[in-house]
């Protein structure tokens, strides 16, 4: 996992130099936007890129050089609307995120037990508990085998101790993790009902209309916003304990 990483020859990018760098690349589009000094948003980024390190290793997912320049490129390319006052978008934020999951993983093979995506190697997924690769099968066939999903409607249901592409439960339908409701909609304590709206309190973003939770207000939005006194900024302030 040898990374040439920010003109570093061919020394591998360390874990303390991986945060450094991260956290200067968010502070020249944050701290102007947010109104905070580089220093303080340096502090502030660099305590939350350390805790995420350590929360990473101790769940047994060291960090990885070879992924993180790919992740630090994200966060220029995502990050620079703020130059132009600009809001980042959802789909954006959300590549940012989906880019930068694998700088810290596992190394669980295929078949291995796995609790996320970032425990096993490679680009394999963690499905069933064990890792695999993403496979689609047809609707009302079986879907048992690590990383088999099922089309658009369908779901991979356990019934009896049988997995099978089932049709997902519709609005007012009875519903669980193992039966996902249509993809318009969201199970709400046991029961299909509508997404939020904008504004709504959230806690994942299949809880929402527009497919994306806000992750520092927990609102339904369509993008993140910095500004002086927005919940994002609170991120990039020294007394913020927002990762």
């Amino acid at each position: 996992m040898v990374a040439t990483s920010c003109g570093r020859d061919d020394t591998p990018m360390t874990r303390p130099e991986f945060c450094q760098h991260y956290s200067e690349r968010e502070c020249s589009y944050a701290a102007p936007a947010c109104l905070v000094t580089d220093a303080d948003c340096m502090a502030a980024r660099q305590a939350a890129c350390a805790d995420r390190a350590q929360n990473e290793e101790a769940a047994q997912r060291p960090f990885d050089p070879g992924n993180a320049d790919a992740c630090l490129a994200k966060v220029s390319a995502v990050f620079g609307v703020l130059k132009e006052g600009l809001a980042i978008p959802a789909k954006d934020y959300q590549s940012l995120v989906e880019e930068c999951a694998r700088v810290f993983h596992g190394d669980a093979k295929a078949n291995d037990l796995c609790g996320v995506n970032a425990d096993c190697s490679g680009t394999m997924v963690c499905d069933k508990g064990r890792c695999g690769t993403w496979r689609q099968v047809q609707p009302d066939t079986g879907c048992a085998n690590i990383g088999e999903y099922c089309p658009q409607s369908y779901t991979c249901s356990r019934v009896s101790e049988t997995w099978f592409c089932a049709t997902r439960p519709g609005l007012g339908a009875e519903c669980s993790p193992e039966g996902a409701c249509l993809e318009d909609l969201r199970c709400d304590n046991g029961i299909c009902a509508a997404r939020l709206g904008i504004g709504f309190a959230c806690q994942a973003d299949g809880d929402c209309a527009t497919g994306f939770c806000e992750p520092f207000a927990l609102k339904c939005g369509n993008d993140v916003r910095f500004a002086d006194t927005s919940p994002a900024c609170q991120a990039y302030q020294p007394t913020s304990a927002v990762p």
